[in-house]
Parts: C-alpha cells; sequence; structure tokens
C-alpha cells in the first residue's frame, strides 16, 4: 500500500496563531506610527495657518503703514480686518462696519436694530434677522481654524447662528491678567503697575489691542484701521510673538465665564461708543495708574489672549479662575503650542518654558 502524505501548505492550528499574533504585534507597533504621522500632518497645517497670518499682517502693514488693531469700538477683531489679506476680499465686503442711514446692522450682533434716538439705543430687535456680520461671524475660514480643535466647531451663541470657534488668539503683550479692570479684582489678584492689568485697559505691551489714546500715530482710513507699525517695536520683529493658538471649549467654563474664542466679530466687547469716534467721556473711559481704561465692553479675550499665565494653563491649571485662563494661550497639540511671531516666522513653545522666560516674548520692549 501507498502512503498517504499530509497535505502540503496547509497551517496547522499552533502556526496560525502564531501568524495571528506576529500580525497582531505589527499592527500595535505601526498605529502609534500612524498617529504619530497624523498628528505631525495636523501640526504642519496648524503652522501653515499662522504662517498665512503672518502674511496678512505684512501685506496690511505694507498697504496702510501699520498693523491692525486688536479690536476696535464696533467689536471689530484683528482677524475680520485682515480677511482682505487672507483670499477672503468677498467675505469682508460684505461687514457692515458703520452706521447706515435710519437702520442699521448692529456691529456684530444676530440682527437688526432700528436706531434709536442714540447710538447705543437698541430698540426694534428683530433675532429672527441674521444680518451680514453675523453671517460672516459663522462663516468658516481655514487659516482660522486648526485642525486638532476636537469639539464642535459651529455653535449658537450671542444670537449668532452657528458661529465658528476659533484656534487662534492676538497678543497683548504681558501685562493683562482678565478682560476688565472690575475682573483684576474679582479674580483676587492686585493691580499693580506695569504688571497686572486688565484688557480693558488701551496700553499693553503687545501687539494687538485697543491702540487709541495710547499712541500718536493713530490712522483711520475707511474700514480698515491701523495701530501699531513696525518702528514701535524695538526688541525687534523676530523676538515678539503677535498670535498664538488657543485650546478654546465654549463648553468648559468656571465663575460665570466660559473659555470660549471667536473671530471677525465680538457682540459683547463692542462698546456703544458714540460715534465718530472715541471721547474722553467717563462714562466711556476711567483712569487710573495705567491710565485710559474701557468701561465699554467685555469679554476681549474672545479675539486676543495674554502671556500673563502659563503656556497649556487650560490643561496644568484646569481649575484656575476662567477670569484669567481664558486669556492663556494653549493647544490641542500635545505638550506644546505654536506661535507667530511678528517677523512672520512661526515656531514651537514647549509647554514647560520658564513663566519669566514665556512672558519676555509678549514685550515689545516699548512701555
Amino acid at each position: 500500500f501507498m502512503k498517504k502524505n499530509r497535505l502540503s501548505g496547509a497551517f496547522t492550528l499552533v502556526e496560525l496563531l502564531v501568524v495571528i499574533a506576529i500580525i497582531g504585534m505589527l499592527i500595535s507597533l505601526l498605529l502609534p506610527a500612524i498617529q504619530v504621522a497624523r498628528e505631525s500632518a495636523r501640526r504642519m497645517q496648524c503652522s501653515n495657518n499662522l504662517h498665512q497670518q503672518g502674511i496678512a499682517f505684512h501685506t496690511y502693514h505694507d498697504a496702510k503703514g501699520g498693523l491692525p488693531y486688536g479690536w476696535d469700538e464696533y467689536g471689530l477683531a484683528w482677524n475680520g480686518l485682515i480677511l482682505p489679506f487672507i483670499e477672503q476680499q468677498g467675505l469682508w465686503s460684505t461687514i457692515v462696519h458703520e452706521e447706515t442711514g435710519s437702520k442699521t446692522v448692529w456691529p456684530f450682533g444676530a440682527g437688526n436694530w432700528t436706531q434709536g434716538t442714540s447710538y447705543g439705543d437698541k430698540t426694534g430687535y428683530d433675532p429672527s434677522l441674521q444680518g451680514p456680520n453675523a453671517a460672516a461671524c459663522a462663516t468658516l475660514i481655514p487659516p482660522y481654524l486648526c485642525a486638532d480643535f476636537p469639539h464642535q466647531r459651529q455653535v449658537n451663541n450671542q444670537q449668532i447662528i452657528g458661529r465658528v470657534q476659533a484656534s487662534y488668539l492676538g497678543s497683548s503683550g504681558s501685562w493683562a491678567a482678565c478682560d476688565m479692570a472690575t475682573h483684576v479684582t474679582g479674580a483676587g489678584l492686585t493691580i499693580k503697575a506695569n504688571e497686572c492689568i486688565s484688557q480693558s485697559h488701551l496700553k499693553q505691551n503687545g501687539m494687538l489691542f485697543m491702540i487709541q489714546m495710547t499712541l500718536p500715530n493713530l490712522k483711520k482710513s475707511g474700514n480698515g484701521l491701523t495701530g501699531l507699525s513696525f518702528d514701535n517695536v524695538p526688541k525687534g520683529l523676530s523676538n515678539t510673538i503677535i498670535v498664538g493658538e488657543v485650546a478654546g471649549d465654549v463648553n468648559y467654563s468656571n465663575n460665570g465665564n466660559a473659555n470660549d474664542h471667536w473671530y471677525i466679530g465680538m457682540p459683547q466687547s463692542e462698546g456703544d461708543f458714540s460715534p465718530p469716534g472715541y471721547t474722553t467721556n467717563t462714562d466711556y473711559f476711567g483712569e487710573d495708574v495705567h491710565g485710559y481704561y474701557s468701561k465699554k465692553g467685555s469679554e476681549f479675550s474672545e479675539t486676543i489672549g495674554s502671556g500673563y499665565t502659563i503656556v497649556n494653563s487650560r490643561w496644568k491649571t484646569p481649575s484656575l479662575d476662567m477670569r484669567i485662563n481664558q486669556l492663556a494661550f494653549g493647544s490641542y497639540h500635545p505638550g506644546s503650542c505654536l506661535f507667530l511671531r511678528v517677523d512672520g516666522s512661526v515656531f514651537t513653545m514647549d509647554e514647560n518654558v520658564d513663566l519669566g522666560v514665556y512672558r519676555e516674548q509678549f514685550s515689545r520692549g516699548e512701555y
């Protein structure tokens, strides 16, 4: 009789289990590498976003002779002012930035307001009418959006339907601890000259803030506003931060303040100033050891941050009073945060950087 041989090429159970185990090990080794590659790509995209903003700032400066404000009396923010220079001229042209006859789209409010007897008289409001300014605030603009943002990007906020949460804040410098002067003491801080003030103060040591009455070279031209120029940065453009990432989340809050950040326009920071511009009327301004500060409007942290507290404070000190924490720069990239310098260069800041070294990078060197 002929002896029957076992079929060649077939796997035994043991061999099959070994192969499966090897495949599992390879997958477990490969997945982290894929995640690292994906995070690297998202970080690169975020860096490109900041680079585009840097180009926009320089183009703005070339066109208008100065950089934009951080915000103005109508609630228009720096990231709204540079829209034409990030290929968003069409969107910029829709924004109403002044009163138009007897009826106006209230600056960065949701609906239309019928003009009352004074500029601040908001009568005849119809919340069903989403004006063009609200529509702009609800428009997704890629250079303002980090791909690592893990939350719902568009939410209904301040009567703006689908308002977009932003990923970047402009820098007011390192002095501002809170939005408003009243918040400083409310958060248990002591106001000290050139050390701990609010963003409602018109004088700051950074690049983007409310500049009126603090600099002699103020210019206003149509819908374009200019503030600081490159000549106002004695420390050097390559040594001064102008924009950084922020780890925002409208649902993260304490003490009545949310860690929310937006772009283009800010209804809560619009200050009801009487046109044609600013005055020294005590209804609008107070004065202390730091000079003038705005008594109208709030929530400047929606578009402007500060180097006052540590980077990634959101993660490192989550219980910190939100009146302070909401101004902190931070990132959803692990362990670091991306920043843009005035010269247009982008760099990564380690979250464990010394606070003194960190703050110094937000000062333009002029006080």
